[in-house]
């Protein structure tokens, strides 16, 4: 989520007062994941260019910029300008007749102990998951694992898709390049925040929710073991025709 609210955003701010040309180097928070890579190639940046904060600590150069921050570090506050950026820049291409609805899937549940529930309590995993997937491939979605895909081709399945079903995480942040009335439906700790809706309130996508307290209270609030029964789920996409 922060990498598309807090990061790249800040291009454009660069961007409307100078030419990325001017640049050397690139001074990021971190290359970890290949979709970071990926989306920085969409404006020209090289893997060559970037120096990590995860290696380096501390940097100097003869000349150095920074920009003001995007969302003043809260996602729940990014602006409508930074997710129209992300959308001009990436969303070019779609699926045709493909993908047309879809679940975001976390594939955690292999993760946790079902006999031991309590060492898992700060997680956030939806405890029937394979259920819940069951029940919407008969509903004749497609089961998408966003890391098994390029950066290009999560932006392509999302731009196409015109109904999506999720747990509230970070994969959600793709809802920036629905189209506008995409049908979203959410499913999150009852304590967890509100930023995934109101990116959908500003891209104007129709979001829903399934607000759950955890099986067992987590010390985080946005995390926790969820059980959500199928019947909610049914009674929202229904919702959704």
């Amino acid at each position: 989520t922060h990498w598309f609210t807090d990061i790249i955003p800040r291009i454009k701010i660069f961007s409307s007062k100078f030419k990325l040309s001017k640049i050397d180097k690139f001074y990021v928070p971190s290359t970890k994941y290949k979709f970071q890579i990926e989306s920085l190639k969409y404006f020209g940046i090289k893997e060559n260019q970037l120096i990590t904060s995860e290696r380096y600590k501390h940097i100097r150069g003869k000349q150095i910029f920074a920009t003001s921050h995007p969302c003043f570090h809260l996602p729940m506050k990014v602006k409508k300008w930074s997710l129209s950026f992300l959308n001009k820049s990436f969303s070019k291409n779609l699926y045709k007749n493909k993908y047309k609805k879809i679940f975001i899937d976390r594939d955690q549940f292999k993760l946790i102990d079902l006999d031991n529930l309590e060492k898992f309590k700060n997680y956030r995993v939806l405890i029937n998951e394979n259920e819940v997937k069951d029940f919407l491939l008969s509903k004749g979605y497609d089961i998408i694992k966003p890391e098994d895909y390029s950066f290009e081709e999560q932006v392509k399945i999302f731009s196409s898709a015109k109904y999506v079903v999720g747990l509230y995480g970070a994969a959600m942040m793709m809802l920036s390049f629905c189209k506008k009335n995409t049908r979203v439906l959410e499913i999150k700790p009852k304590l967890g925040g509100n930023e995934f809706k109101n990116i959908s309130k500003l891209m104007k996508l129709k979001h829903r929710q399934i607000n759950l307290n955890p099986l067992i209270k987590s010390t985080t609030p946005q995390n926790g073991l969820l059980l959500c029964p199928i019947e909610k789920i049914e009674k929202e996409i229904d919702f959704f025709r």
